[in-house]
């Protein structure tokens, strides 16, 4: 997938998703796993309800695109298998000073 695809398929007024385009169209480093198989959905969407938990619990900002070189998010986005629609974006900032895991 070319970033310009990408930024196509990065459509919404959610902030998240508007951040994501932002970063990518500033060439934020990206990098796309496609396997296409639909069958994996359930057990994904379960791990990362698990870590958008584990993000709230730690205090981290929750809003992959890497703009964090630029003091912003690492990005997720969860696409359709055909890479036509953008399912989901999770934004991921640094954990706060002092809420580090013991």
């Amino acid at each position: 997938m070319e970033r310009e695809q990408l930024a196509g398929i990065l459509r919404g007024d959610g902030e998240v998703v508007r951040l994501c385009r932002e970063a990518l169209l500033r060439d934020a480093a990206f990098q796309v796993w496609h396997d296409g198989d639909a069958a994996l959905t359930p057990a994904v969407a379960s791990i990362y309800s698990r870590r958008a938990k584990l993000i709230r619990k730690r205090g981290q900002t929750s809003l992959g695109v890497d703009d964090r070189p630029a003091n912003g998010y690492y990005f997720q986005l969860f696409i359709t298998p055909a890479l036509d629609r953008v399912i989901a974006c999770l934004a991921v900032g640094s954990v706060p000073h002092g809420n580090t895991p013991h």
